[in-house]
């Protein structure tokens, strides 16, 4: 699953539904409120106390929706950033977590970035073997060269073997570094 502009729309369409129907309900509720105020004989010219009641009431309701929504979009950013830090740092066999209670856009967005940490993941092993067969296959060739025992056609002959497994090597998906993506 990945991210699209119709899914956050529909995500923040979500939050505002979610907010008028809080405000909606609040509404209500101070209005029995103030009826059950004035029925026990409290009566405030201007209605000022239904007023500040009114008005702290919307504040808990933003500050309560704006919480929840911040801590479950942004929160579990600053844990990835750690955890982006510790595979930074060379420990290319770790992966990002989600958390159930993480967005499901967010937990889409983990598992795409846990698919490309599997690339590179492979992609560095690649190039490790890579330098184990031409650090072997050159100090071996070099070696030959230094002590008179080889022949043109020897070398040439160990060279060609050591290009085959370099194309052998090299034959999976590899980097693509003059191409663009294709587009969705």
């Amino acid at each position: 699953m990945f991210f699209s502009a119709r899914e956050l729309r529909f995500s923040v369409a979500c939050i505002v539904l979610a907010s008028l129907l809080a405000v909606a309900s609040f509404s209500f509720a101070v209005k029995k409120v103030g009826e059950v105020l004035v029925d026990l004989g409290y009566t405030i010219e201007g209605n000022v106390l239904a007023m500040i009641v009114v008005i702290a009431g919307y504040a808990v309701i933003v500050f309560g929706i704006s919480y929840f929504f911040t801590n479950r979009f942004i929160g579990p950013f600053e844990r990835l950033k750690t955890d982006m830090k510790i595979i930074l740092g060379g420990y290319y066999h770790r992966r990002l977590l989600s958390r159930d209670r993480d967005d499901i856009y967010i937990r889409s967005f983990i598992d795409q970035v846990n698919i490309m940490l599997d690339e590179f993941e492979a992609l560095c092993r690649s190039r490790q073997e890579l330098r184990e067969v031409l650090d072997s296959d050159i100090k071996r060739i070099i070696a030959s060269i230094d002590e008179g025992q080889a022949d043109i056609k020897e070398i040439m002959s160990s060279l060609r073997s050591l290009s085959d497994k370099l194309e052998k090597m090299t034959e999976t998906k590899c980097l693509q570094l003059d191409e663009d993506p294709p587009s969705e």
